[in-house]
């Protein structure tokens, strides 16, 4: 998938574990946080077993729906330090619709404090 954003030191079995634990702790079961997020419930179950990577926004939206940020999601995981990455994360927030365009600045204004 070409406008993924994959860094080959990114655990994703880590990752997983802890969608799968803020979720259990919000109290959604799969199904649920799935629809939340605008994704099939098999696929948010082998994103917590760590075997399916999924698009940026999409854990953005994970995030999101789970009142968490980012960061504590990935525990500092992803690095987008690159021209093209920065034009990656442009072109991908271009895409989303008006309310995932806020959730995203919202999650951005609270990561400038961990700067």
């Amino acid at each position: 998938m070409k406008d993924e954003i994959y860094q080959s030191n990114l655990d994703y079995h880590k990752i997983g574990n802890r969608i799968r634990k803020y979720r259990t702790k919000a109290g959604l079961t799969q199904a649920q946080l799935a629809e939340m997020v605008n994704t099939s419930g098999a696929h948010l179950s082998k994103m917590e077993l760590g075997v399916y990577r999924s698009y940026f926004d999409v854990y953005v939206a994970i995030a999101a729906a789970l009142n968490i940020s980012l960061e504590d999601l990935l525990e500092g995981q992803i690095s987008i330090e690159s021209k093209s990455g920065e034009q990656l994360l442009l072109e991908r927030y271009r895409r989303l619709s008006l309310p995932l365009k806020k959730i995203a600045l919202g999650l951005l204004e609270h990561l400038e404090q961990y700067k």
